[in-house]
């Protein structure tokens, strides 16, 4: 596992880069959805290097400055750097916001894509071929709480 902690002024990001087959990432997403199990398979049947987005906070005085989008590109640049193939995030749509901002969208806004639900918000993925997967994995399994928002 590859950690990955960006601290500046206003804000905060971490996250790591793993194998598909890290017990790390499979505790996690167990954590959140009962399609952890049939994800973790499909990453690790296309041999998948994830980074996943754990945290990313804002100061609630700075928000609107570009300070989250630095961080999250930062945060990608650095995750491909370290071999990072494939990228995950929940979009915690339970976390306060500005009036007025969509996170998933704005999640969209770098490339990644809704999948399953979660009780937060859904599981987003970069790229699009694996979104377009989960998703099928969802629809066909399907005791997941269904995305809202799913366009393919």
């Amino acid at each position: 596992m590859r950690v990955i902690e960006i601290d500046v002024d206003g804000g905060s990001l971490s996250g790591y880069v793993v194998d598909a087959g890290e017990v790390n990432l499979g505790n996690y997403l167990d954590d959140h959805t009962p399609l952890a199990d049939q994800i973790m398979e499909a990453l690790r049947e296309h041999r998948e290097v994830v980074a996943l987005l754990r945290n990313l906070e804002v100061d609630e005085v700075v928000r609107g400055q570009g300070i989250g989008t630095a961080l999250v590109e930062q945060f990608l640049e650095e995750a491909e750097r370290l071999g990072a193939t494939s990228f995950l995030l929940i979009s915690d749509e339970q976390e306060s916001q500005a009036e007025g901002f969509d996170l998933s969208r704005w999640y969209e806004s770098f490339g990644f894509e809704p999948t399953v639900g979660t009780e937060q918000g859904p599981i987003m993925v970069m790229p699009d071929s694996l979104a377009v997967q989960l998703r099928l994995l969802a629809e066909n399994v399907s005791p997941a709480k269904p995305c809202s928002r799913m366009s393919m």
